[in-house]
């Protein structure tokens, strides 16, 4: 392959990949940042794991050698549940529980 050849592929696989970006650049501010690197995403995140090991504890002290464990899943999703629904009431469309 000619040196032109080459740079003339270079620059078209180029300008693919720029417009691939350009592409994903206008659907990434569609959408809301879900990382843990925001602080209002690692704060729900730290919420959601003190609920779980409060839920935890409470289905760990109810456990017995004949305890059903569909009784205990549902006994810790009930909690869960409830716990959740009394977080964030003015947000809307905030998905909550399990």
């Amino acid at each position: 392959m000619s040196t032109k050849q080459k740079t003339k592929q270079r620059d078209l696989s180029s300008d693919s990949s720029k417009s691939g970006s350009s592409k994903n650049d206008s659907s990434v501010g569609d959408v809301k940042d879900t990382s843990p690197a925001s602080d209002k995403v690692f704060n729900k995140y730290g919420m959601a794991a003190e609920i779980v090991n409060t839920v935890l504890k409470e289905i760990l002290a109810e456990l017995k050698v004949d305890a059903e464990v569909g009784q205990l899943c549902s006994r810790g999703d009930a909690r869960i549940l409830e716990l959740t629904s009394n977080l964030f009431k003015r947000e809307k469309n905030v998905q909550k529980g399990i």
